[in-house]
């Protein structure tokens, strides 16, 4: 499986003149299609579980190498935060008077 990958990943640098040396300091200037071709030759799958408060990302690489990731998620504040300002309020309110009950 390894060899069939990094035969793609020699055919892909080849045939669009790529060069996988200094991937880093070139990356920006490739286009998104590009980009999400080579992290498919490079990434077999991930993997995600996740919570209310935490998302863990397994990402394994197509060698065969796991790498975990883990994301805080910032908590939900709807109780906590109006929606509106007051003056939006009541614009509200008054442009739709019925359905404010």
């Amino acid at each position: 499986m390894f060899i069939t990958h990094y035969l793609q990943q020699q055919q892909c640098s080849f045939h669009l003149g790529l060069g996988l040396e200094n991937l880093e300091g070139k990356w920006k200037k490739y286009p998104g299609a590009l980009r999400n071709r080579l992290i498919a030759l490079l990434v077999d799958r991930v993997e995600l579980r996740h919570d209310l408060s935490h998302i863990e990302a397994t990402i394994i690489w197509t060698i065969g190498y796991k790498q975990v990731i883990n994301i805080n998620r910032p908590k939900a504040r709807f109780n906590k935060e109006k929606y509106w300002q007051p003056e939006e309020d009541n614009l509200l309110r008054m442009l739709w008077p019925c359905s404010c009950y």
